[in-house]
């Protein structure tokens, strides 16, 4: 049975690692859990790292978790926009 914790958000291509988990946050429910992953993606033209955010929505199937859904915040400005929305509904 895999287990939320383990699942790391690095990837891997042709053995040379292109995106890294930096850091992430798990809110488990039932069958399903949302997490959030803070990461960086490296460009392949510019070979620079950039720093980017995805929300992802796992579902477990037959002891597995499968990624259901995804959205992605690749610029700095929406990650403030998302920041400042949530801290204001939920201070009101």
């Amino acid at each position: 049975m895999d287990d939320l914790d383990d699942l790391r958000w690095d990837l891997e291509e042709d053995g040379r690692q292109v995106r890294r988990e930096l850091d992430r946050r798990v809110v488990e429910k039932g069958g399903w859990a949302t997490a959030v992953y803070f990461y960086e993606e490296l460009d392949p033209r510019t070979e620079d790292w950039h720093r980017k955010l995805t929300l992802v929505r796992w579902r477990r199937v037959h002891d597995q978790w499968r990624k259901h859904a995804s959205f992605n915040l690749t610029d700095p400005e929406q990650a403030t926009m998302l920041r400042d929305a949530l801290s204001a509904w939920f201070t009101a």
